[in-house]
């Protein structure tokens, strides 16, 4: 059996995504919780998705509260560095997500050759 690195990068990319994905809900769910906790008028700001709908490590809406950088607005600074963090390893994800789907495909293509 020939060495694949394509099977090998797939795989690494795979345990990467799954880290990622744990340590951005971790550390999400801590930055939301204190976010509320300080801010409770926000409670309404991040419902839940009606049942079995998928989405990826955190909610939509708080997705798109991150990715509208609005934590800078906050007076607390160790509040804006876990929202800075919870961005970053949510812009992790995606790039060792799609990063993961490339190797993957790879993998398919040259795995069936001879």
């Amino acid at each position: 059996m020939p060495f694949n690195l394509a099977a090998v990068l797939a795989i690494v990319a795979g345990v990467s995504v799954a880290g990622l994905t744990f340590a951005t809900w971790i550390v999400s769910e801590r930055f939301f919780q204190r976010l509320i906790a300080q801010h409770p008028e926000l409670a309404i700001s991040f419902p839940r998705p009606p049942l079995l709908t998928r989405y990826g490590p955190i909610l939509p809406s708080k997705m798109a509260y991150l990715e509208g950088k609005r934590f800078n607005d906050l007076s607390d600074p160790k509040l804006k560095r876990l929202g800075r963090l919870s961005l970053t390893l949510l812009t992790a994800h995606a790039v060792a997500f799609t990063t993961f789907i490339i190797f993957a495909l790879w993998w398919s293509a040259v795995r069936d050759r001879p």
